[in-house]
This record gives C-alpha cells, structure tokens and sequence, in this order.
C-alpha cells in the first residue's frame, strides 16, 4: 500500500455488507519496534471514520495501486 492507491473496505456482519472506498494520502513509515504495522491514512469518499489504519488490515485492500 502506497500513497495514492486507491482502497476499498468490505465486511459482511450477519444481514450487512459494508462497502467504501477511500485514497491512501499519507503513510506512517515511523515504526517504533520492529514488526510494528505500518499506518495508512484514508480518506474514505463517504466521511465516515477517515484516518489512520494498519496497512494489512482484513478489511481493507488495494484495487487500483498508484504509479
């Protein structure tokens, strides 16, 4: 996951299906120890919850990588 990718967040609970869609704007390269997960922030095309997130997040995967 780089800046500019473009990611989408997908969750299936009981009946619901959560879909967004969101661009990478900025990484957190600054790990503390070693094995540490690198953070992304997104900014999800719906507002809802943009921000910081671990980068092998489940949820969260790349379908449109930047250049």
């Amino acid at each position: 996951m780089k800046v500019g990718d473009l990611v989408q967040w997908y969750t299936e609970y009981a009946d619901t299906v959560t879909v967004d869609y969101g661009l990478v704007v900025e990484l957190d390269e600054n790990k503390q120890q070693p094995g540490d997960a690198q953070g992304a922030y997104i900014h999800w095309f719906s507002n809802d919850g943009s921000g910081w997130f671990d980068t092998g997040h489940p949820s969260i995967g790349v379908i449109s990588e930047s250049r």
